[in-house]
């Protein structure tokens, strides 16, 4: 015989028949999502985001919007392949005779990239192609945007000069533009070796002889890594694994599912030792790249004042294409990120500065423009979702009144005396005004 709390606890699931599902989702999955942890070498993720709605708040429309873009996922470059490759034949050249354990796939376990020229390159197969990506993302900004396009005109797409760069940067414009690409776009190359550009340029750190991304030396995690090592060498006994295999276990993990989607590395590898390769990477990238190093605020200053430049005029679409850190550069001059200090004895579990969300493979930043009612404000989009600025989310669907946001973003930097530039190089970005159009060959 049923109970009456047997009778109730059914009622609350079935209703005429069928299954009751609850309407909100009770189950927070998104922390144990792998790619969180990948640091900025594994693929595209979303920002966790704080639940604001990306469609348009009502009564605003866009009036602007810039992109500031990451190349898309790639194979390692050729430094971190030898890396690899050095692990790899150490695991194939172990005197292992039964494989067992979370290592036992190395028996049949082949090097991911075969082909050395592939390195550095975007991937062009597998779920997470990098040019693939970057065309669908494409596709999706022509539909969020397609009422600021202006079909009668050419629009320029500025990319850094690196061949993977380059390559995002046309894909993503055959997505836009589709079957109009060839007349409608032109892709503007901007020599990121030609330190003579000075600020003029989308890699601004490596034309500062200042910008010493060296000085910060630490290390965290080692014996998280070493207990890590020592666990695979209890279950996997014979390979010999140092903490130092466990970084580039994690780092292999990442780029090998750039490449095939999967890797069995990640698996293999502890989410504890996952948590500390991501921590370790963060640290560094906060006093290299982001708010623990003054010289990050002056490269990026240069961007966040062509923003701001940008914004005042009636230019309607900008697209940037550049690497991980110099859109972490441009992130900390805009005042993004909120952490003013890393500890390296503990994880900082409460930290905002996580590069796996602020720059994985194809990260992108999007600054818009609003008009709401006939006054301005702006709103910044991180790996597509709403990062409202901080202490400035007082404006339609936490958006930030343009004069304040200006006020934000443009200190009092002087990039070319604290890079000291020779007095005849350029001091600030030019190219988005003084581009020519080129076409591709057909």
């Amino acid at each position: 015989m049923f109970s009456f709390a047997t009778t109730l606890t059914l009622g609350a699931i079935v209703a005429n028949g069928l299954i009751l599902h609850p309407g909100y989702d009770q189950v927070a999955s998104d922390q144990y999502n792998l790619l969180k942890f990948m640091t900025g070498a594994g693929p595209f993720v979303e920002h966790s985001g704080f639940g604001v709605p990306l469609e348009t708040p009502p009564h605003c429309e866009i009036e602007q919007a810039q992109l500031f873009m990451r190349h898309g996922e790639r194979y390692p470059t050729e430094s971190t392949g030898e890396k690899f490759n050095n692990l790899y034949k150490k695991l194939k050249n172990a005197n292992v005779t039964n494989y067992k354990g979370p290592l036992a796939f190395v028996e049949d376990l082949e090097y991911f990239v075969p082909d050395t020229n592939n390195y550095e390159l975007e991937t062009t197969k597998g779920m997470y192609s990098g040019l693939l990506h970057a065309f669908k993302f494409g596709t999706y900004l022509r539909e969020r945007y397609d009422s600021l396009v202006n079909t009668s005109e050419v629009l320029p797409i500025f990319a850094a000069s690196q061949d993977r760069v380059v390559e995002t940067a046309r894909f993503f414009g055959r997505g836009f533009f589709g079957l109009d690409y060839d007349d409608s776009c032109s892709i503007q190359v901007i020599n990121e070796t030609d330190t003579s550009r000075g600020a003029n340029t989308l890699t601004t750190k490596s034309n500062c002889p200042t910008f010493n991304d060296s000085l910060y030396d630490y290390s965290f995690g080692d014996e998280i890594f070493q207990r890590e090592a020592d666990r695979l060498n209890e279950l996997s006994p014979g390979f010999n694994i140092t903490a130092d295999d466990i970084s580039t276990m994690g780092a292999y993990c990442a780029y090998e599912t750039n490449v095939k989607g999967q890797s069995n590395f990640c698996d293999a590898v502890s989410r504890e030792a996952f948590i500390a390769f991501q921590y370790d990477n963060d640290v560094t990238k906060f006093y290299q790249f982001g708010p623990g190093y003054n010289m990050s605020a002056v490269a990026g200053g240069v961007y966040a004042n062509a923003t701001a430049k940008l914004l005042q005029e009636d230019g309607k679409l900008w697209f940037s294409f550049s690497h991980d850190n110099d859109l972490l550069n441009y992130i900390t001059a805009l005042g993004l990120i909120t952490d003013t200090e890393l500890g390296t004895e503990d994880v900082d579990f409460h930290r905002s500065f996580k590069t796996s969300e602020l720059v994985p493979q194809g990260a992108r930043l999007i600054v818009e423009k609003l008009n709401c009612s006939d006054t301005s404000f702006v709103r910044t989009i991180l790996n597509d979702k709403v990062y409202p600025v901080p202490g400035c989310s007082s404006g339609p669907g936490y958006s930030c009144p343009l004069e304040d946001f200006l006020d934000i973003i443009t200190p009092e930097i002087d990039y070319a005396s604290a890079c000291e530039l020779p007095d005849d190089a350029p001091k600030e970005i030019k190219f988005y005004w003084d581009w020519k159009p080129t076409f591709e060959a057909n």
